[in-house]
């Protein structure tokens, strides 16, 4: 009986400590490095991604991420969509990314909750940030071509024809929320960002990603890099969480800036 009891205390216990680690671990940010090989890059290229604000009034780590993200010196940041959980999170967003512009350029779509939300938002509007939905844009980075592209949830019918618009010559990365979309990218560019998934946001043993997130019949709630043919796929974990009624938690699934080195083929 004794057993019994001690066992029952001690699973409660660790139950306390990992739902009070879950409200924690939002607050710990991680940043990713990944090295990405091409032929078509004469110097390295720096680049970072963050993914899924979700910001909320309350701030987070919105005013943490300028800070982290220039002791890494990007050439350029990328923002892959969801910004925000409310109308009231929208000021909290915009300085945050105010910020970032004045590291380097910084470049976003549209995620799900600004294309069914928030439509009547421009939630990048004076905040320097150029948002890509349908356009490419070719930048010149340490005197090479990087072409950069984009679309915004609800316009996947845009693919095509912005792929079209993309130098072949250049190295082309392609911004876009739903990471689904690499079926429709692979072989046609370089690299695909994306977000959406949040890793998972609250990761258990043995039963994995609780957040398994259906986009185009597909199921994706992988994050990281993955190689589909001559196309890489990155897929970040996000810095914020899901909205609406949802507990703002996190476990085992730390909130991701990814810094991503474009370097020469060997």
């Amino acid at each position: 009986r004794r057993w019994q009891e001690g066992a029952v205390l001690a699973i409660a216990c660790a139950g306390l400590v990992m739902l009070g680690w879950s409200f924690y671990e939002p607050y710990l940010p991680e940043v990713t490095h990944v090295a990405i090989a091409s032929p078509k890059l004469a110097a390295p290229v720096r680049l970072v991604q963050i993914s899924d604000l979700h910001c909320d009034p309350a701030i987070r780590l919105e005013a943490r991420l300028p800070e982290i993200i220039a002791e890494e010196k990007p050439d350029l940041i990328v923002f892959t969509g969801d910004a925000i959980n409310s109308r009231e999170g929208e000021p909290v967003f915009k300085d945050c990314m105010r910020k970032l512009t004045a590291i380097a350029p910084v470049y976003g779509v549209d995620g799900n909750w600004e294309a069914w939300w928030f439509a009547d938002m421009d939630v990048f509007a004076g905040t320097g940030v150029q948002k890509l939905n349908g356009e490419a844009v070719t930048l010149n980075i340490k005197k090479q071509p990087i072409c950069l592209a984009g679309i915004g949830v609800t316009h996947e019918r845009l693919v095509a024809q912005t792929v079209a618009k993309m130098q072949p010559e250049a190295y082309r990365i392609f911004l876009a929320h739903f990471p689904a979309l690499i079926g429709d990218l692979a072989g046609k560019v370089d690299l695909h960002l994306a977000g959406d998934t949040h890793g998972g946001q609250a990761c258990l043993p043995l039963l994995g990603p609780l957040v398994r997130i259906k986009r185009f019949d597909k199921v994706f709630y992988f994050s990281g890099l993955q190689s589909i043919g001559s196309t890489w796929l990155y897929v970040n974990r996000g810095i914020g969480m899901e909205g609406g009624h949802v507990p703002r938690v996190r476990f085992c699934c730390r909130p991701e800036i990814t810094v991503i080195d474009l370097v020469p083929q060997p």
